[in-house]
């Protein structure tokens, strides 16, 4: 398949309605005999008749105003054009749905700006939508387009209506997302969403990566709760579909009784853990039990949090890493529970007092750890291309994998953590990049 350049659109309305009229300059790129042409935009297609004028001057293509029927076609924007056999597409068409809410994205649009770093490379169709947005019976979708402004280094929004994407990047649950990723099989990352459970069942059983996880069960009611306890005296307790720190507890076995500790410092010692068990079991929320990984040495917790990605060469990169430095005696360390944010390197060096030769050694070793559980992933058919791993280093400074979080990852904690600008434009950057790729688009 050739990618033939970038056109425009036109209106026109003396021409048919399913009728595309380009330059009579290309004429000779098509073959016009036989049968009709496929028009596809999107996932939608439909028959068209191609012709050819004079009249219309360079990168554009006249088109009827009805053409795409209930679809927009913005006309401000450049769509790659490929024309293989019978067969033209127009884009990239890319979705990233990133809330729940059209409320919420409305919100962040200007946010959203950081993500087109690279639309100019690529061009197309790129919108940002929520998932109640998207219409299944209808195989439509409501969002707000990227129009790039003149000098390309910023733009504006404008709402439309579109078919399904060739490619869509997934920020937000919903089972809207889901049957997309039915109607686009393997175009939609991350899909599906794993919870903290059922990522453990699928790595656990695999001999290259089984190692770097800490145990961990389901909370199924006190027997599963005592059976950890004895392996281990102290056990953390994390809802399966929990996010920055909500709702963990820490239950230690000291003596003749147990203490239970929250995110904010609070002890409660019990005799029994049957209450604090019931209590849980009314929640509507399900719960994972899960071995601590602790350094007595260094008394609090350390969270390296490495962020893994693909971009336009499709293959895993590490965009950037920075580490939570919990309070001492504190159970968790999501950003508002940190006493410091450092570097990869300065933590493993000042905290950890490796020389400088051991810290770059093991920085690689989490990289390639992470990586290689990205691909086991992979292997169980799970497309991901932007996810983040909190590690932590036990006492014998061996690596392990606490939380894999392939949903919404703080693209910001970079320059929110230890201000580093460079490393969140890289982030930020790397989905279109690969959302492209995917579709099948190269730059241009």
């Amino acid at each position: 398949m050739s990618q033939n350049g970038r056109f425009r659109f036109s209106i026109c309305e003396d021409i048919g309605l399913n009728e595309i009229v380009f330059p009579e300059s290309i004429r000779q790129v098509f073959d016009c005999k036989g049968e009709p042409f496929v028009f596809h935009y999107g996932s939608w297609w439909k028959y068209v008749e191609v012709t050819f004028s004079s009249d219309v001057k360079g990168n554009t293509i006249a088109i009827h105003p009805n053409l795409t029927g209930p679809y927009t076609l913005p006309i401000e924007l450049e769509f790659n054009v490929k024309i293989k056999e019978r067969q033209i597409f127009i884009g990239p068409v890319i979705a990233f749905i990133f809330r729940r809410n059209e409320k919420s994205i409305i919100k962040r649009l200007r946010r959203f700006l950081d993500y087109t770093r690279h639309y100019q490379e690529f061009a197309g169709l790129l919108f940002f939508c929520a998932a109640k947005s998207i219409d299944i019976n209808d195989q439509k979708i409501t969002g707000y387009y990227f129009i790039p402004d003149q000098n390309g280094t910023g733009g504006t929004w404008s709402i439309g209506t579109f078919p399904f994407p060739e490619t869509a990047f997934r920020r937000c649950r919903g089972k809207e997302v889901a049957d997309l990723s039915e109607q686009i099989p393997g175009k939609v990352f991350n899909d599906p969403l794993l919870d903290k459970w059922e990522i453990y069942d699928r790595l656990s059983s695999v001999p290259e990566v089984c190692d770097l996880l800490p145990e961990t069960i389901r909370l199924t009611g006190k027997d599963s709760v005592m059976n950890l306890l004895e392996k281990h005296k102290a056990v953390y307790v994390k809802p399966i579909l929990g996010r920055q720190a909500d709702g963990i507890y820490k239950i230690s076995k000291e003596m003749n009784h147990y203490v239970i500790e929250d995110t904010t410092g609070k002890r409660e010692v019990m005799n029994q853990l049957d209450g604090f068990i019931n209590k849980l079991g009314r929640e509507k929320r399900s719960y994972i039990l899960q071995q601590p990984v602790e350094n007595p040495q260094l008394k609090r917790n350390i969270v390296f949090r490495l962020i893994l990605q693909k971009g336009y060469e499709k293959v895993w990169m590490h965009s950037g890493s920075y580490v939570r430095v919990g309070h001492e005696g504190k159970i968790a360390t999501n950003r508002h529970l940190t006493e410091t944010f450092m570097t990869t390197s300065q933590t493993l060096q000042s905290l950890y007092k490796l020389t400088n030769k051991s810290t770059i050694e093991k920085e690689h070793e989490m990289i390639l750890s992470c990586k290689e559980v990205c691909q086991v992933l992979e292997r169980a058919d799970i497309q991901m291309a932007d996810v983040a791993f909190d590690v932590m280093l036990d006492a014998s400074l061996n690596i392990m994998i606490l939380e894999i979080n392939q949903l919404s990852h703080n693209h910001k904690g970079p320059l929110q953590t230890i201000n580093n600008k460079e490393m969140y434009e890289l982030i930020v950057s790397n989905p279109l990049q690969y959302a492209a790729a995917l579709a099948g688009y190269g730059r241009t």
